[in-house]
């Protein structure tokens, strides 16, 4: 731990600098959670938490991370990140930092039958000029330059009035 005695007068611990000295001078050994640095992907971010795929070292393809010495938004999506476990325990994960590479993958693969993603007032997905917008009210707004609709059955369009151009 740093001391008075230690520690330049003129420098003053952040928050950010107290979490990372508490793990790096843990001496527990974590019970459950992987010793040490681990490296994993950004899968997602919800509200301002980086949700992580750790399943290669035994814990669940997306663990809510609400602990971190960066800032992560939705750009660090598929980006890889270190992170470690604060005593030893899972759900006491530590975002330490984002690994710089030339080029990162872009695309995260979460090895699992079914993803749910949940907000309470509203989703919205982008990729160039395409948007998928759903709202707490049931409101579902496609938008694209070219949205593509295909059935091997009836494609059935039903509400209480169907406007077609």
């Amino acid at each position: 731990m740093r001391t008075p005695a230690s520690s330049p007068a003129s420098h003053r611990a952040s928050p950010a600098d107290d979490v990372l000295e508490r793990v790096l001078e843990a001496d527990v050994s974590p019970a459950g959670a992987p010793a040490g640095v681990l490296i994993c992907t950004i899968c997602g971010v919800v509200d301002g938490d980086a949700i992580v795929d750790v399943a290669a070292y035994g814990g669940t393809p997306a663990l809510r991370v609400q602990t971190a010495l960066v800032a992560i938004t939705a750009e660090d999506v598929g980006r890889e990140a270190c992170i470690t476990f604060a005593r030893g325990a899972w759900e006491e994960a530590v975002l330490l930092g984002l690994i710089a590479r030339p080029s990162a993958a872009g695309a995260c693969a979460v090895p699992t039958a079914r993803i749910e993603l949940v907000a309470e007032r509203e989703l919205l997905l982008k990729c160039g000029a395409a948007m998928l917008h759903l709202t707490a009210d049931g409101t579902v707004r496609i938008r694209g330059t070219h949205i593509v609709s295909h059935a091997r059955g009836t494609n059935r369009l039903r509400g209480g009035a169907v406007q077609i151009n």
